[in-house]
């Protein structure tokens, strides 16, 4: 009897363990059909596209060019706008020196190359004059009613008018030279980006003094 209890122990804790690891029914949809409910799928067409493989380094990134931008000629700082980190094309501005002083040179310069060119006037204006007198005084000489002097003395103020003028057209010369080195002065007050790239650093301020170079 006691092997039959036992019997219907094992029996019963047999089907209780069946009965906990059997599957659930499925549940069923609200049309009465067996299963989930159906879900929201998302379709895309198939497309053949050229795939590029990746691969992790590690490295040191180095520019191509830098350059430590300076100015050839000394000044103020007086316009400086640029910021760390900007973007800068060939040319770009980066700063301003104050010019003032050779503008003023410059303007000597032209006032004295007008002086030069009003002195060639003038003695192209006395030119004229000492031929006159030479035609004058060669007539007389040739009729005998003249003096030899002053025919010679008109000679000679043309000779020296002419060397005046030499001298006055050579200084136009060299106010010019003045003149065009003063200009190439003036532009490298303005100080531009030898070529594309960015700022990575300022090395002076607004207001500032910089010495050339």
């Amino acid at each position: 009897m006691n092997d039959s209890r036992y019997a219907a122990l094992a029996f019963c804790l047999v089907a209780m363990i069946a009965a906990l690891t059997a599957p659930s029914a499925p549940a069923q949809d609200p049309t009465g059909h067996a299963g989930p409910p159906p879900q929201p799928v998302r379709v895309d067409p198939v497309r053949d596209q050229t795939l590029q493989h990746h691969r992790l380094v590690t490295g040191e990134l180095r520019p191509l060019r830098s350059s430590q931008v300076t100015g050839q000629e000394p000044g103020l700082v007086q316009e400086f706008s640029i910021r760390e980190g900007q973007s800068v094309a060939k040319g770009h501005v980066l700063a301003r020196l104050d010019a003032s002083l050779l503008q003023t040179e410059k303007q000597q310069v032209q006032a004295g190359l007008e002086v030069e060119h009003a002195r060639i006037r003038q003695y192209e204006a006395e030119l004229e004059l000492y031929a006159w007198q030479q035609e004058v005084y060669g007539t007389l000489v040739a009729g005998g009613s003249g003096q030899e002097l002053e025919l010679r003395q008109a000679r000679a103020n043309e000779a020296a008018t002419q060397a005046r003028i030499a001298q006055a057209r050579q200084q136009i010369e060299v106010f010019r030279a003045q003149m065009k080195l003063l200009d190439q002065r003036i532009e490298d007050m303005t100080i531009t980006a030898p070529f594309d790239g960015a700022v990575v650093a300022r090395f002076t301020e607004l207001g500032q003094w910089l010495n050339a170079g």
